[in-house]
């Protein structure tokens, strides 16, 4: 333990060695020597005595308060400026004995060492040392290192054993003067201090090791003559720095070429930087994830920098990527231009609920547009670049302005209710590379006119539910099945053109078609679902071919005034209530129904007492006595026709 203090105190005593300097005169009796005194003459006979001169005041000393000296070294500030400036060049000092330590033995020695290296000011207070019984410092080990180490200011040997060594601890008081002159930077000059910025004068020319402040944003070293690297003078930057390094101009090359990893750090003296422009953004790692301004038009930047303190300023250091989720969410923005952006990504919800937003010029280089990114806006037009492979869920859905869409050549399905919504849009030309439409994806829309690539083979649930079609063809497309409602409430529709490809149609496919008035169904569909024409208010007319094997409930209900069906093909399960309304004539090509055509039978039920029933001649063969009871048979052709009595 005792030699570890001792080993603090020999680091101690390095750098104190440097702060003091001390001599010690032997021989008093040449100081004091009375015959070299010159002696006064005395005045000659008749000669009138000169009048003594006035003596001169004594020049006021200024006081050096701030900092602490060592010859010629800028040894420690101890103000409380946090802007270093006006550092002193040179400096004048009164020395004197502020304690005196006489060390008898080597545990008084180490009790001393301890006390010593424990001090907060253990580097700043100076020690003169004075070796006494030298015969007997040269017997302790750890002394003969201690003299091999450090210069013997004094030395007093063949003296009795009074004690082993003395240690004079130094005050030195510092003042405005020139005895002497600064040109090194000790190596922790500002190290203890909250130091901001330190201008250094040009006469500091020489560094040991320096070590700076935490606090330090910017050092000024305007020495010409301090790019050496001589050991033992280094200026420390063989490391980043997060401070700013001002140079003379001539030097700036110099300085990044010797300390390479500083070189974004270093500029000439009186160099300003660029004014820092803010950008109206929180951006991380390339993402926009805030907006902070207060414009109602956005211009999206291609890059951005840094500033000290990572706000996002106009710079090209970092390329900005994405706009993140929410960030626009229900803002007042009225037009966001990305166009020389290179924008990639649209977050989720980006610009949900914007309702005032009503242009948008997307990033030539967008690959993803986020879910619900532009619900509820109210944009106009949307153009896409063919880079666009993705669209998230309600996209655009309520878009109630949106009349023109310019979908991406890139894109392979439109998502669910992607366009759901859009009172405005009435016709859109779907890619070629479309393959697929999402649940909704153009539902309560004014949609009136598509085209349906080749590459489509199914048209989901909902997916035209409540649009504007006055007609619907799909005669030529590769479209082979419809989803529930998927034409359902398009009130305007009046006609209906399948290809042979379409075998079923599914449950309310035209529910609520107001518009239809008359349909003949395929011969190529197999199957319909319920309630398939449900609330066709203006049918008047349905013909179920032969093809027809199964039939939903209530496949015509609420039809009121459907007034003629004809059915070729009674399916072995009867639907609930296949028509609400009474149905003036219906057309029987199957002998089944005249067997079974009783008010007590469902078949009965399922008409509610028809005015005209007509069944094919070969299938009726007089023995229906209801029928004979309640109608008036006629022939027509080869039917028999039978009108209710009234």
């Amino acid at each position: 333990m005792k030699k570890i203090f001792f080993s603090i105190f020999i680091l101690a005593m390095t750098a104190c060695l440097a702060f003091g300097s001390a001599f010690i005169i032997k021989d008093w009796d040449v100081l004091f020597d009375s015959s070299q005194i010159e002696q006064p003459v005395p005045d000659s006979p008749g000669e009138t005595p000169e009048e003594p001169e006035e003596p001169e005041e004594p020049v006021e000393k200024v006081e050096i308060t701030d900092w602490i000296f060592s010859e010629n070294v800028l040894g420690q500030y101890i103000g409380t400026e946090t802007e270093i400036s006006n550092i002193p060049t040179s400096y004048s000092q009164e020395e004197h004995v502020s304690r005196t330590v006489e060390i008898k033995n080597e545990e008084e020695f180490y009790s001393f060492v301890e006390e010593f290296s424990a001090s907060e000011f253990a580097y700043q207070i100076p020690i003169r040392v004075t070796y006494l019984n030298l015969d007997l410092v040269k017997t302790y080990e750890n002394f003969a290192i201690f003299m091999n180490d450090f210069e013997v200011l004094a030395v007093e040997n063949n003296v009795e054993d009074l004690y082993l060594c003395k240690f004079e601890e130094l005050d030195n008081t510092f003042y405005e003067g020139s005895d002497y002159k600064i040109d090194t930077l000790g190596a922790m000059t500002f190290y203890f201090s909250n130091s901001t910025a330190i201008d250094l004068p040009s006469e500091i020319t020489k560094f040991n090791a320096i070590m700076m402040p935490e606090t330090l944003k910017s050092l000024t070293i305007r020495s010409d003559t301090v790019l050496t690297r001589a050991m033992n003078n280094t200026l420390g930057f063989d490391d980043p720095v997060d401070y700013t390094i001002y140079v003379p101009e001539n030097l700036v090359e110099g300085y990044k070429t010797t300390y390479p990893r500083i070189a974004d750090s270093v500029f000439p003296i009186g160099y300003e930087a660029p004014e820092e422009m803010p950008l109206p953004y929180v951006i991380e790692d390339g993402v926009i994830t805030a907006y902070t301004g207060s414009e109602t038009e956005v211009v999206i930047p291609a890059t951005y920098s840094l500033s000290s303190a990572g706000q996002a300023i106009e710079g090209s250091d970092y390329t900005i990527t994405e706009i993140g989720d929410e960030v626009f969410e229900k803002s007042t923005i009225e037009k966001i231009d990305m166009s020389n952006s290179s924008i990639l990504k649209l977050g989720n919800s980006c610009f949900y609920g914007s309702k005032s937003l009503n242009t948008v010029v997307l990033s030539n280089y967008l690959t993803t547009i986020g879910d619900s990114c532009f619900y509820e806006t109210a944009i106009k037009t949307i153009d896409m670049p063919d880079t666009v492979v993705e669209i998230g869920d309600f996209a655009f859905f309520w878009c109630s302005y949106l009349n023109s869409v310019t979908l991406s050549n890139s894109l392979e399905s439109l998502p669910r209710s992607c366009f759901g919504l859009c009172s405005s849009l009435t016709t859109i030309v779907l890619p070629e590379s479309i393959n697929s439409l999402g649940e909704g994806c153009f539902a309560t829309s004014s949609l009136s006119s598509i085209n349906f690539p080749d590459a489509l083979t199914g048209l989901p649930t909902d997916c035209f539910n409540a649009c504007d079609f006055v007609e619907i063809d799909l005669s030529d497309s590769k479209i082979t099945t419809l989803g529930e409602r998927c034409f359902a409430n398009n009130e305007l529709l009046t006609n209906i053109i399948l290809n042979d490809s379409i075998t079923e149609l599914p449950k309310m496919c035209f529910y609520r078609c107001s518009a239809l008035s008359s349909y003949e169904i395929p011969s190529t569909i197999t199957a319909f679902g319920d309630q398939c024409f449900d609330d066709c208010s203006s049918l008047s007319s349905i013909i179920i071919p032969s093809s027809v094997r199964s039939w939903g409930n209530y496949a015509f209900a609420n039809c009121e005034s459907l007034s003629y069906v004809e059915i070729s093909y009674r399916p072995s399960r009867l639907p609930t209530r296949l028509f609400s309304y009474s149905v003036n004539t219906v057309v029987f090509n199957d002998s089944s129904f005249y067997y079974d055509f009783y008010p007590d039978y469902t078949d009965y039920q399922l008409f509610k007492n028809p005015s005209v029933v007509k069944f094919k001649s070969s299938v009726d063969n007089g023995s229906n006595s209801w029928l004979n009871e309640n109608y008036v048979k006629t022939v027509e052709g080869d039917y028999n026709v039978y009108t209710r009595i009234a």
